[in-house]
């Protein structure tokens, strides 16, 4: 679900700006569920197109990086996003103070959170691994996940946090039930945080590369047992190979749809999948489960959302993030064990 309002009114308005703005008056519009932005299917005379209304935090320079990033992804041979230029040429439309752009559509079809089937899940992660070779030279993408990420960061401020969404959510618009459970899911937070000795400044050493920056199988258009397209490229950035890695794993694979379960014979096959396109160090692998739960626990999105998906998203990541504090030793000794000396 969108995470903010739309800036059209009702799909007539929708129809106007295609008008003004593309030439053409739409035969039908139709609004799409799913994802965090507003987006709308735009049926022309002979082809559909794909509007998206990009949310405020996003400016003209990030959504031109989009765009370049995906002329690159095509010159690769990765099928991507097609951008539709407006009557005035350019390929970024602009209004009430939102950013818009326009592409073919992809009449695909896309799966759910962590309801990717066997074959699809594997070739994702091998897909993974092209779009970080084809992208490896390319310099104006901003860093995720700076040093001051790591050296600013201290407990005190996330519990903090933790606490006052406890406090705000208390007595606040949203079911009584959902109340309750992000109410718990801070308090299991806060309790993580309270233990939590591990030298994460050691995570800075993690190769870097530029990534698609929210890697997850609700990005990949498929036809029968084959991924046909990646889409979405809006939050590309430098950033750790296996966070894009080992969190397109718990989206995407089923074990996970709870966010209590990792398969570690299926993680490694994943891992080996991406292996087969791009290369990782053994530190990275060993360490990657490492930094996911790091930034997990850290992390507080969704528990401050009033969207019910989006708080849905937050108690799933906060399952996650539990289950990693009991595993992820375990995992980094069985992943030490399988890769050492072979890389």
């Amino acid at each position: 679900m969108p995470v903010e309002n739309s800036i059209f009114e009702d799909l007539n308005g929708v129809s106007i700006f295609v008008q003004n703005n593309y030439g053409f008056l739409p035969t039908q519009v139709m609004k799409l569920s799913g994802g965090s932005a507003n987006c709308f299917k735009i049926t022309g005379e002979d082809r559909a197109f794909f509007l998206k209304e990009l949310q405020a935090k996003f400016n003209r320079e990030s959504l031109e990086r989009e765009i370049a990033v995906c002329d690159i992804i095509k010159s690769a041979g990765i099928p991507t996003s097609e951008f539709v230029k407006a009557v005035n040429g350019s390929y970024v439309c602009e209004q009430s103070g939102h950013l818009l752009h326009m592409q073919l559509f992809m009449d695909d079809d896309t799966y759910n959170k962590n309801q990717f089937e066997e074959p699809l899940l594997f070739q994702s992660a091998g897909l993974l691994g092209k779009i970080h070779c084809c992208l490896a030279d390319v310099s104006f993408l901003p860093d995720r996940f700076p040093d001051a990420w790591f050296i600013d960061w201290n407990k005190s401020d996330s519990t903090k946090k933790h606490t006052n969404i406890k406090n705000k959510v208390k007595g606040s618009g949203i079911r009584t039930d959902l109340q309750e459970k992000i109410i718990d899911a801070c308090d299991k937070k806060i309790e993580l945080l309270s233990k939590f000795d591990m030298d994460y400044l050691t995570l800075r050493n993690l190769k870097k590369v530029n990534s698609h920056g929210d890697y997850n199988n609700l990005q990949l258009l498929c036809r029968k047992n084959n991924i046909t397209a990646v889409i979405d490229f809006s939050s590309a950035a430098k950033l750790p190979a296996v966070w894009e890695l080992i969190r397109s794993y718990t989206y995407g694979a089923k074990e996970c749809c709870d966010g209590k379960e990792i398969n570690f014979g299926r993680l490694k096959r994943y891992i080996d999948s991406y292996l087969n396109e791009s290369d990782l160090s053994e530190f990275d692998i060993e360490h990657m489960v490492k930094f996911y739960y790091f930034q997990l626990l850290r992390s507080s999105f969704g528990l401050n959302s009033t969207d019910e998906k989006t708080i849905a998203f937050g108690l799933w990541r906060t399952n996650m993030c539990e289950y990693l504090s009991g595993v992820y030793k375990e995992l980094m000794d069985y992943l030490h064990t399988q890769y050492a000396g072979q890389l």
